[in-house]
């Protein structure tokens, strides 16, 4: 664990995408309701996720973790996008 693997640009932005359609279909079904297609999004935003982490991970646990890194990369890159975009005004 003592090197860090390099995230590619194409996944880091796959990454934020589906961090996104998560957050926004999980706040959706929160105020408005189960709806199918909600549901279809947050599965189709972890599936994102979670495929590409799970064909590099070694173990279970491995995988189960690198989705929640996935998860955190993603919110991540969003923050970053959004705090360049406000230092680009100044």
């Amino acid at each position: 664990m003592s090197e860090k693997k390099k995230i590619s640009s194409g996944l880091r932005a796959l990454n934020a995408i589906c961090a996104t359609v998560a957050i926004i279909s999980v706040v959706y079904i929160l105020v408005a309701g189960f709806s199918i297609i909600a549901l279809a999004a947050v599965a189709s935003s972890v599936v994102g996720l979670a495929a590409p982490v799970a064909m590099a991970a070694e173990g279970v646990l491995e995988a189960v973790a690198g989705v929640f890194e996935a998860i955190a990369d993603g919110i991540s890159a969003i923050f970053e996008a959004i705090a360049d975009l406000i230092g680009g005004f100044f």
